[in-house]
């Protein structure tokens, strides 16, 4: 069935392939080098939230307006109808493969991390997350024209992966790092509330400094929450989108008054929240 699949106009194939559950689109990639690409062509719009615990992914997908009720209960939020693939990923972290005592269970490789600090079980549950980003972002970025990412932060890898996979061809962008509800974990639930930390990831995704050739150059759409990206960041960034039209801040370390000031004096930019 496949074989006679890939002999269709190119067109015909993505308007079928459009149609399909995430789960069927990846088996179908699956089935040739020709059909990989077709399917990697037909993935163009992409929501991918990662998280600890399930609870949180579907508050998370529901305050968001990923999903409805009704698509959670029966397992439909990646249902392909639609334009845009919704994949909830759950990466258990250090203190959600806690047991109901609140202690590490036993004979298991957490034991020896019990003493390990919060702030140590953040950082490596950002970076399981951005790992996650980054292998989509590897497989699928030169197609994707519409990206929204939720999780905790945003690190090195998944700025370098959205910087040299998503380059020139990504139009839209959001960072969604906001979840107040999660109140469990390594994040404090006060941090929701603040800027995640400055990081230098930022500068990859903006294209600042080495190394060459990486930053994005293509949006139109830029939502950042709860983004620890600096006003000068920022403003690099935005230089380098020539097309951004609609910019959107909510907590953002960025939105300061130097770099409101000198926004103002774009005119291009037509939404700002």
């Amino acid at each position: 069935m496949s074989d006679k699949i890939s002999f269709l106009p190119l067109e015909v194939l993505l308007s079928i392939l459009a149609y399909l559950p995430f789960e069927s689109l990846l088996a179908f990639g699956e089935t040739s080098r020709a059909n990989f690409t077709s399917h990697a062509l037909c993935l163009r719009r992409l929501r991918v939230g990662v998280f600890e615990k399930r609870v949180h992914s579907m508050i998370s997908l529901l305050q968001a307006g990923w999903a409805t009720p009704d698509q959670l209960s029966s397992s439909r939020e990646n249902d392909g109808s639609r334009s845009d693939y919704t994949i909830s990923v759950i990466q258990p972290g250090i203190y959600a493969q806690q047991g109901f005592d609140g202690k590490p269970h036993a004979k298991c490789k957490l034991q020896r991390k019990r003493d390990i600090s919060p702030q140590d079980a953040q950082e490596q549950t950002v970076q399981a997350q951005n790992k996650v980003l980054a292998r989509l972002v590897d497989r699928y970025g030169p197609s994707l024209v519409k990206l929204e990412f939720m999780a905790y932060d945003l690190d090195v890898d998944g700025a370098k992966a959205l910087g040299t996979r998503c380059r020139n061809a990504l139009r839209y962008l959001a960072l969604r790092f906001e979840h107040p509800h999660i109140r469990d974990g390594p994040m404090r639930p006060t941090a929701w509330y603040y800027p995640a930390p400055g990081s230098t990831a930022w500068n990859l995704l903006a294209g600042i400094g080495n190394p060459k050739n990486i930053g994005l150059t293509g949006l139109e759409t830029l939502i950042l929450e709860r983004s620890g990206i600096t006003p000068w960041q920022l403003a690099m960034l935005v230089t380098k989108n020539p097309r951004l039209r609609v910019l959107k801040l909510r907590t953002c370390r960025g939105a300061q008054p130097e770099f409101l000031d000198w926004l103002g004096a774009f005119k291009r930019i037509k939404t700002v929240q």
